[in-house]
């Protein structure tokens, strides 16, 4: 393990946000690592574009403000003043860290450089001179963390005391004490939140059963319309075959000249005619090219019967059913004229129920699922904490676990209510509570509040380090 490097700021704040690309974070305050004096001096020696806008950045800047306050306040756009910051920081005049609050709670820093001790004291006394020295603040801070606030004698010592903490933190004497918690789920939490998910399931697999249903009556409806009208075209050509007669040219039963009332001249199979029907396999004709029809009809063709040399009245290739999807009704084709049903009832596509969830979803009833699916009970289940969990399953259950809690800490309580979604996001052990304030631009003291009933109840594990 590398030996530390003593007077290196420590902490586990973070600068950058996911989505800032790069930039400083709007939550994140500035700190200067020298007098702003010293700093205006040399601001003001630079001819730079930015040398302006830096020294008005460094007059008004507050340690204990985020940038996004800064930018109403400055009345600056957000992303001028983090580029300021990085021109300050780069040229090592300045740091990020999160804003000063005497509500916060600081060390002194385990990383402190205690050889430059002596040296600091004078700087310390030099700059403060009516406060205590600087071995006795140090000594303030190592005892019992509390919040800052309460080692300052009275409210109005209040901007003295927070300039000393801006020298302290510039110098990397003392950090911030940071808080992270995570929520601890009770059996009976969990067991309402497992209970919640195999309800959710049950009924998507009601759903999914009931869908499958619906799919094969669909299917088995348009079975039987195909069936219907493939009856219904066999009738019609074999009522045409047993009621033609020879008739005269240009005559008729009803005495009607009129074309559309012509019989169709029907022959027998077995003899040579430009008519043939198409309801039985030896109806069909052979070629002496490719083979253009498909395998099942090629297997129907006798061998021996040779090729018609007339034409048909409907192309073999017309009869050729599309071998498109069958298992749902739109893939469907119904014929728009019996004449065009030429295949025989024993060549007609057949058409099955989709077989999913057969064997899966057997029921539509979500108690069906619920009577045989295992949900443990509260006294086989041991208290776990809620954490930032990665895989679906795992995520699932908490998010349902972590509703049900919030809605019994919301009873009789509005407050919570409102806020508890705001809250339980920070509450995975990623966030320090201190930040909760800042990023949501709510009062400390009502987070405070907030998180201190979640401890009495026993409902969070806390953590803290730098």
């Amino acid at each position: 393990m590398s030996p530390q490097l003593p007077g290196l700021w420590l902490t586990t704040a973070s600068v950058t946000e996911a989505d800032s690309h790069g930039l400083i974070s709007p939550h994140m305050g500035i700190i200067l690592m020298q007098d702003a004096e010293a700093i205006l001096r040399d601001l003001a020696k630079e001819e730079q574009d930015l040398s302006a806008a830096l020294i008005y950045f460094v007059r008004n800047l507050i340690s204990t403000k985020s940038l996004l306050k800064l930018s109403k306040i400055l009345k600056l756009s957000l992303q001028e003043l983090q580029v300021l910051s990085e021109h300050l920081i780069s040229g090592r005049r300045a740091r990020a860290i999160p804003p000063l609050h005497p509500r916060d709670t600081y060390i002194v820093s385990p990383n402190a450089d205690m050889r430059q001790l002596s040296a600091a004291t004078e700087a310390f006394a030099q700059r403060f001179p009516t406060f205590p020295s600087l071995p006795k603040m140090l000594n303030m801070l190592s005892g019992t963390p509390k919040s800052y606030g309460m080692f300052m004698p009275s409210k109005d010592h209040r901007p003295a005391y927070m300039e000393i903490l801006a020298w302290l933190m510039r110098g990397g004497w003392v950090t911030q004490l940071r808080t992270f918690a995570w929520i601890r789920l009770s059996p009976e939490i969990q067991h309402k939140g497992y209970l919640k998910i195999i309800r959710t399931q049950a009924e998507r697999a009601a759903a999914a059963a009931r869908e499958a249903e619906e799919d094969k009556q669909g299917a088995e409806e348009q079975q039987r319309r195909r069936k219907d009208l493939e009856q219904r075209g066999s009738r019609t050509r074999t009522r045409g075959s047993s009621n033609s007669s020879p008739m005269p040219a240009g005559s008729n039963s009803n005495n009607d000249p009129s074309p559309r009332h012509m019989p169709l001249p029907v022959t027998p199979p077995n003899q040579d005619s430009p008519i043939q029907t198409l309801s039985s396999p030896a109806a069909l004709p052979a070629t002496s090219g490719p083979d253009l029809l498909s395998p099942i009809l090629s297997a129907l063709r006798p061998p021996s019967r040779p090729a018609s040399a007339t034409g048909s009245i409907s192309s073999v290739r017309t009869a050729v059913h599309n071998p498109t999807r069958t298992d749902s009704p739109s893939a469907m084709a119904v014929p728009s004229s019996p004449l065009l049903s030429v295949q025989s009832p024993s060549l007609a596509p057949s058409v099955s129920a989709p077989s999913v969830s057969a064997s899966v979803y057997p029921s539509t009833d979500p108690q069906h699922y619920l009577d045989r699916w295992a949900i443990p009970a509260a006294s086989e289940l041991a208290p776990l904490v809620a954490y930032d969990a990665r895989d679906a399953t795992t995520k699932q259950f908490f998010d349902a676990a972590l509703t049900l809690l919030g809605e019994e800490l919301a009873k009789g309580d509005e407050e919570m209510e409102k806020l508890w979604p705001r809250l339980v996001r920070y509450l995975n052990g990623r966030w320090a509570l201190e930040e909760i304030s800042v990023r949501e631009g709510l009062k400390r003291a009502k987070v405070q509040g907030l998180v201190g009933r979640l401890r009495e109840e026993g409902l969070l594990c806390i953590v803290r380090h730098w």
